[in-house]
């Protein structure tokens, strides 16, 4: 019967697809020479994220795709082949077997043993292995009989012990060609066998507990779902009598700021009118004077002349020769501004929004991550530490890069005309500008309050194409797009990252000290953002902006450490994610749909969807 245990370890090593552990349907055989089902590959390939190559299963090298899919790939005629001939062999009829002892035709067949024995030689075996389990030709041609577990799957022969150590079993020949290092503790399989079903004994055991507390536990969580349920409606009812209440303190407070503004209207419109009554009537004299002039000038009798002029002289001092004074301009304008509103508890959120980790690429190429922002295409730049600034596809291939001499690249930035600022945070290089494609256009040195140049912690753009840069030495700078200088001013300590809100400020996070800042563009009026309340230890480091939103990733090694969201008014909405070890630069989207982190720990851009 060892060619039966010799087509079995066949079927099971050479004709077994990888994917799906079942026989090969329809093989294709891929450039390594590894074989899986046509459809196994294909979903396989499916769920892949480069569509233009195939990742192979088994040995994980790659191949491109034909241009006719994976239909293109050869079939693995070999395989095909072994298939056919398996097929035959299985259809022939199985002869009978002799006994390994005498030679004769064999009657029994020892399963233990994986010999056949005739009835006399069956008598002297079973007298010293009683516990062997012995079948009948006929069972074992039928296929009711295995060997699985009885036979060693490397060298064909009775499995004999058990290897403790590489928790397998073992046959003589394993022990003799050292398959099976001598060293290690071995034991009997009827030992082995006795102590594992110990062990399975206990294991069931064990199940059945916890299967009982399990199912407690599922009648507890049930009684908490009806709980939530019944509460829910509850609270709903209550949310909307509040909102009604609300809404009518609402419409008082509005009605009367209504009843105001038009009363200030009305007043307005009366001055207003009132003054052109007056500019009119100066201009009624004017026309006047004006009239009486022409005609005392056109008189050729100095009689005439002299007797008007005097009548003449009082109107013209009458007028008002000096500049007609214009209502200002704030006169005409009416204005509201929307304050934030404090409204009493009325109950709390049991969801904020979420969000979701939809996408994830690799970034090895890149050492030691820094800085990222999304260009005009959707790619995503990210700066190295180390060296250069890589830009990458949306699923992760390298498109190009550029300033690979280039050290200490702390941060990047996307202008409205697609360029990218990259701030360079050593040998006080300053700003360097490169188009689209990474070419190099120019480089700007950027200077302290006191007028000497320091290196860059940070650069960030405006919705105006403002650049925003940070040195590190404790200043703020701020830049026309073509990097001319506008203004600067000094901050108490180092800016660590910097972004621009679209209500006109800027939002600062510092090295050394564990709060966030908001500030105009002058640095006055600078107010603290708050933290998150679950963090316990609060590092902002990277942010941005976009959306009337404010992304803060909390740099420290705190409970938890992730990425929070803010209004533009600095006002708490929720975590985003704790899913990024050591988050770096971060991006929004244009359309504010998904957020694009740097996680420097994994090495990898993370792409977040607002569900």
């Amino acid at each position: 019967m060892a060619e039966a245990a010799v087509l079995q370890k066949i079927k099971k090593n050479l004709l077994s697809c990888y994917i799906c552990s079942a026989e090969l349907k329809d093989p294709i055989c891929l450039p390594c020479l590894h074989a899986f089902c046509f459809e196994c590959l294909e979903t396989w390939h499916h769920d892949s994220q480069d569509k233009t190559q195939v990742i192979c299963p088994a040995c994980k090298k790659s191949a491109p795709v034909p241009k006719e899919g994976i239909r293109g790939f050869p079939g693995h005629f070999l395989v095909q082949n072994l298939q056919e001939t398996m097929d035959k062999k299985s259809a022939e009829p199985m002869q009978n077997s002799t006994c390994h002892v005498c030679g004769k035709e064999a009657e029994v067949h020892c399963v233990e043993c994986n010999k056949g024995l005739c009835q006399a030689c069956h008598t002297y075996h079973n007298a010293f292995t009683k516990d062997h389990h012995i079948v009948s030709i006929e069972e074992l041609q039928s296929g009711q009989v295995t060997t699985e577990g009885r036979v060693c799957e490397v060298h064909g022969e009775q499995v004999r012990y058990y290897c403790e150590a590489e928790d397998k079993q073992v046959c003589m020949d394993c022990i003799s060609l050292k398959t099976c290092p001598i060293e290690h503790e071995r034991v009997t399989i009827k030992e082995a066998a006795m102590k594992q079903a110990d062990l399975i004994d206990g294991l069931k055991k064990k199940c059945a507990d916890n299967k009982d507390k399990f199912q407690d536990a599922i009648r507890d969580t049930n009684l908490v779902l009806d709980t939530l349920n019944d509460t829910m409606k509850q609270t709903k009812t209550e949310l909307i009598s509040c909102k009604e209440q609300y809404k009518c303190q609402v419409d008082q407070v509005f009605d009367r700021e209504i009843g105001m503004i038009e009363k200030i209207y009305k007043n307005r419109v009366k001055d207003i009118e009132n003054k052109i009554k007056e500019l009119e009537s100066e201009v009624g004299k004017m026309t006047e004077v004006e009239k009486l002039a022409s005609n005392v000038s056109a008189s050729t009798s100095d009689f005439i002349i002299t007797y008007k002029y005097s009548t003449l002289s009082k109107k013209l001092n009458e007028l008002s020769l000096t500049d007609p004074v214009v209502p200002s301009k704030s006169l005409g304008r009416l204005t509201f501004k929307s304050l934030p509103m404090t409204v009493p508890p009325v109950g709390f959120l049991l969801e904020m929004e979420r969000w979701k980790l939809t996408d994830h690429f690799d970034i090895k190429e890149v050492e030691s991550p820094e800085g990222l922002d999304l260009n005009h295409d959707g790619d995503i730049v990210v700066t190295s530490f180390v060296k250069g600034v890589k830009v990458f596809s949306r699923d992760g291939q390298v498109k190009y890069s550029f300033m690979d001499d280039c050290t200490i690249l702390i941060d990047v930035a996307v202008s409205g005309g697609n360029r990218y600022i990259v701030a360079n945070g050593r040998d006080h290089k300053g700003l360097q500008f490169h188009t689209s494609d990474g070419t190099y256009l120019s480089r700007v040195s950027v200077y302290d309050t006191s007028g000497v140049t320091y290196n860059l912690s940070s650069v960030a753009i405006d919705a105006n194409d403002q650049i925003i840069a940070g040195l590190v030495n404790n200043t703020i700078s701020i830049h026309n797009a073509d990097g001319s200088l506008m203004s600067k001013f000094a901050t108490q300590t180092k800016p660590f990252r910097l972004a621009a809100t679209s209500e006109g400020e800027i939002v600062c996070s510092y090295t050394q000290e564990p709060y966030l800042e908001l500030m105009t563009y002058t640095g006055s009026n600078a107010r603290t953002v708050q933290p998150p309340p679950e963090v316990k230890k609060w590092m902002p480091g990277h942010v941005c902006c976009g959306h009337g939103e404010i992304f803060v990733a909390n740099r420290s090694k705190g409970d938890p450490s992730g990425i929070f969201r803010y209004t533009s008014e600095g006002n708490y909405l929720g975590c985003v994610t704790t899913q990024v070890n050591t988050p770096g630069g971060l991006a929004l989207s244009q359309d504010g749909m998904e957020l694009f982190v740097v996680d420097i720990t994994d090495c990898q851009v993370k792409i977040f969807h607002r569900a």
